[in-house]
């Protein structure tokens, strides 16, 4: 080990020592809305109805100076930590949002991109910002050539070391995204954005491609931040290569939360052709979740349509709506809904386009709001069809099938109940409720007050 090396190991391990915060679960357990790419003075704009909605936090698109494009990746692409202007707004923008979105009991959680720095060309000489920039600002260097990687493409994604240490490279990215080195000096910059976000009013942070980050890096981002606020990161994995992918950051620290890709990738298979609800009955126990105290569950989100290699990701439409109500339906666990701006954003389809309006998602917010202290009893799962009672107060069922069901629901239901998606009224009879389920629907029901 070179003199350097050592040098920096004995920082990083001062530096955490110096950083310990208390340790704790640092999820919430309420809803997330992500919408993406959103100006903050548009996502201000939508502060009552959200809140109406119920939903309690709102991740925002990376906030940093960054590379100017109007397109999604430019957010994802940072210049500065120092500074916060982009095309979403400024830094008095973010600071109105979340002094608004505190009027309304909303928490702002910031997606951060600590991994890498913005791709400006292959012959660019690492200096960051760049020159019109600090020129522009008044800013000083921030980092030089010596805070970052060696300069090579990530070509085998299975190599933890090349994943760690390379760039991501694609045909947005000439030379790919230089890939930071965790030094006191990086380290220390990212502290001081993570707590000047902070002071503004933000609840929590979203960490970007944590898969190319060292745990250790992570842990000592998370060991600076007060011991509530939420925490969650993004490592894209399957259930086959989480030992590999996701382990280690559980290991490093439990106050973050992950994106639950390995759920994710159970969603996909239970609702295909062939699949099988039986996987859907606490899937966590059979390692093809994570721990709900640790998941946030999402059925997609912004990488899978803006990125060719996950598109395959993507479920059908109606699947996804269906998959949505499974993850409103079940207790514990943090509900992720995507929304985005669709074509007039860039993006090719308006899919998702304001999604967190529709009544569809807010009945399931609602379901889940109401009942989120209430236990789950898997009650029914065949290939097609699953009910999940919330003990007397609610149930939800959902058929993926091409074909009605009926039949009768058992358990210690009482009075009269509502479905929050249509509005359909059933009455209980002996403690069990008469049920019919379309063909690829869902019902969310609720108990009518006493």
């Amino acid at each position: 080990m070179t003199w350097w090396a050592k040098m920096k190991t004995s920082i990083r391990l001062l530096l955490a020592m110096a950083l310990l915060a208390h340790n704790g679960n640092s999820l919430g357990g309420d809803v997330i809305v992500h919408l993406f790419n959103y100006p903050f003075k548009t996502i201000t704009s939508e502060l009552k109805d959200l809140a109406q909605s119920g939903y309690s936090y709102i991740q925002v698109s990376p906030p940093q100076l960054s590379r100017g494009d109007i397109a999604w990746y430019g957010r994802y692409q940072p210049l500065d930590y120092r500074v916060i202007e982009s095309p979403l707004g400024n830094e008095d923008d973010l600071k109105e949002l979340i002094r608004e979105a505190r009027k309304y009991k909303i928490g702002i959680i910031v997606d951060v991109v600590f991994n890498h720095m913005a791709a400006l060309g292959t012959d660019y000489n690492l200096s960051y910002p760049p020159q019109w920039a600090r020129e522009k600002y008044g800013l000083s260097e921030l980092f030089q050539a010596n805070d970052f990687h060696s300069a090579f493409c990530i070509q085998d994604y299975n190599n933890t070391y090349e994943v760690r240490n390379g760039r991501l490279c694609d045909f947005r990215t000439a030379g790919g995204l230089p890939d930071l080195d965790p030094n006191s000096k990086v380290i220390a910059a990212q502290i001081a954005y993570l707590r000047k976000l902070l002071e503004m009013g933000a609840k929590g942070f979203r960490f970007d491609a944590v898969k190319h980050m060292e745990p250790a890096h992570l842990k000592l981002l998370l060991d600076s931040l007060p011991p509530d606020t939420i925490n969650f990161a993004e490592i894209i994995t399957s259930r086959f290569n989480q030992d590999r992918d996701l382990v280690p950051y559980l290991q490093a620290s439990d106050r973050v939360g992950f994106m639950d890709f390995v759920l994710h990738e159970t969603l996909r298979q239970a609702f295909g052709y062939d699949g099988d609800f039986a996987a859907l009955v606490e899937p966590e126990k059979s390692q093809m979740a994570l721990d709900r105290s640790k998941s946030i569950a999402f059925t997609v989100n912004h990488d899978l349509p803006q990125n060719d290699a996950f598109k395959f990701m993507i479920m059908d439409p109606k699947d996804e709506e269906l998959a949505y109500a499974y993850i409103f339906a079940r207790k514990g666990g943090v509900p992720h809904v995507y929304s985005d701006l669709g074509q007039s954003d860039g993006l090719s389809s308006d899919r998702w386009k304001w999604a967190h309006r529709s009544s569809a998602k807010k009945a399931m917010v609602k379901f889940h709001n109401l009942l989120a202290s209430k236990s789950e009893q898997f009650a029914l799962s065949d290939k097609c069809l699953l009910a999940i009672n919330r003990e007397s107060e609610g149930v939800a069922i959902i058929n993926k099938c091409g074909y009605a069901w009926k039949g009768d629901l058992s358990g210690n239901f009482a009075g009269s109940y509502s479905d929050l998606l249509t509005g359909i009224k059933i009455q209980a009879n002996k403690g069990a409720l008469s049920l019919a389920v379309e063909p690829r629907s869902a019902l969310l029901l609720v108990q009518a007050p006493k």
